[in-house]
């Protein structure tokens, strides 16, 4: 089974986001991403902590067939600087002033699958602004397919973005978008985007 989900959780000095997205997902895995994210940043850890002991849990409890993709951001309470980590989703856009500024592709493996994941590497610190919108995504919204098999691809999720950023749409708009898109209001993977409005 395929399922999104999205987890948050505050700690004393950093506001912690997390869009998730497990394939195959297990019955264990969801309670214990949960309780791991909930207890490690209660106890103030670092987001590169909460990632490895994630990483170590999932490695030793679930199936070797399953994972989980995921993207974690770790948002100062200022909310002037955000730490990234894409594990196995499409790209994290940020959209500065109207437009996409920067792309932040995955850096390392899923979750769940090598106990040797090098987190610290792919490690993305990032200077917010003002006004700036950061956003992340499944991949079902991307691989939405036509009766063609044409898929809807970042282009266009692109260029509704920096409409809705404009204040030309709203983010409702976008399953609209993807429904006339694939002439169906039934889709075969799950849809999520984050917006995160600084």
């Amino acid at each position: 089974m395929v399922q999104d989900f999205f987890l948050s959780r505050g700690k004393k000095d950093h506001f912690i986001l997390r869009a998730t997205t497990f394939l195959t997902i297990h019955s264990i895995g969801g309670p214990l991403v949960t309780y791991i994210l909930h207890e490690l940043a209660k106890k103030g850890a670092s987001g590169e902590q909460i990632l490895h002991e994630i990483n170590y849990q999932l490695c030793a409890r679930l199936p070797t067939e399953m994972f989980l993709a995921a993207i974690f951001l770790d948002i100062s309470l200022e909310r002037t600087r955000v730490t990234l980590w894409n594990a196995g989703l499409p790209d994290v856009l940020l959209i500065r002033k109207g437009a996409i500024q920067h792309y932040f592709p995955s850096g390392m493996l899923p979750l769940g699958i090598s106990r040797e994941l090098d987190i610290a590497s792919a490690t993305i610190n990032i200077s917010l602004e003002k006004e700036d919108h950061l956003y992340a995504f499944s991949g079902g919204i991307i691989e939405a397919k036509d009766n063609n098999g044409d898929m809807f691809g970042m282009n266009r999720l692109e260029a509704f973005l920096e409409k809705m950023v404009a204040g030309k749409s709203a983010l409702n708009d976008l399953i609209v978008l993807l429904n006339e898109y694939v002439k169906s209001s039934t889709h075969k993977d799950d849809i999520t985007l984050v917006e995160v409005q600084i």
